[in-house]
């Protein structure tokens, strides 16, 4: 079975704003597409990709980029007794946590994100790494 990785939004917003780096985020969504690996997310990223996308790209271009990316990646969300773990973590951003806590719940085997400070908290049960140290894993 394929292994299932969560985007975190800056791999998702390198990716489709074209930035710099955007070819370590398009291996990402090229092994996702092609069913090698199972993507995920939460609604809560979508929404602030959604937030800094309509500033770059518009509302009608963003609409349709995000309903393009969800064919391919499932939204996983968390409740109540999540957010308070995540919040009582080591990850000192709240949002980081959450993200972080909200994969671990939902069982994914891999964390990915371009966040220098996130990767610091890499655990073995849910590694965190950049898109080219999933890829030469």
């Amino acid at each position: 079975m394929a292994s299932k990785i969560f985007l975190d939004a800056n791999v998702i917003l390198e990716y489709f704003l074209k930035r710099e780096k955007q070819n370590e985020s398009r291996a990402i969504f090229l092994q996702i597409q092609e069913g090698l690996v199972r993507g995920f997310t939460t609604s809560s990223v979508v929404q602030a990709c959604g937030y800094f996308m309509i500033k770059s790209v518009g509302k009608e271009t963003t609409r349709e980029i995000l309903l393009n990316m969800l064919r391919y990646i499932t939204i996983i969300d968390c409740g109540h007794e999540t957010v308070v773990l995540a919040l009582n973590s080591i990850i000192p951003d709240p949002e980081d946590a959450i993200q972080y806590h909200s994969a671990l719940v939902h069982n994914i085997e891999f964390y990915i994100t371009f966040d220098k400070e996130l990767i610091k908290y890499s655990a073995s049960h849910l590694p965190i790494m950049t898109p080219d140290e999933f890829l030469n894993s």
